[in-house]
């Protein structure tokens, strides 16, 4: 997804460590920046899971590497 407002990208729900140890999420680059061989798209609407759910609430082994891109069902425009 890029970003709208800047124009930079690729920009995702990234959940990650915060500062604090805690586990913080939103939208923010996406880990490993733009590789050149995959296919970046702009998304309209995506699919969000229970483990998916689960993770973004910091339970504990859910998420076992952070960071993590949650969501694998997307439908948008390449």
């Amino acid at each position: 997804m890029t970003n709208k407002q800047t124009g930079n990208g690729p920009y995702g729900w990234v959940v990650n460590r915060g500062v604090d140890g805690g586990v913080q999420s939103g939208v923010s680059p996406l880990p490993g920046g733009h590789p050149e061989k995959f296919a970046c798209i702009d998304v309209e609407a995506a699919g969000f899971n229970y483990k998916d759910a689960l993770a973004c609430d910091a339970h504990p082994g859910v998420a076992r590497t952070l960071p993590l891109v949650p969501g694998i069902d997307v439908a948008g425009t390449l």
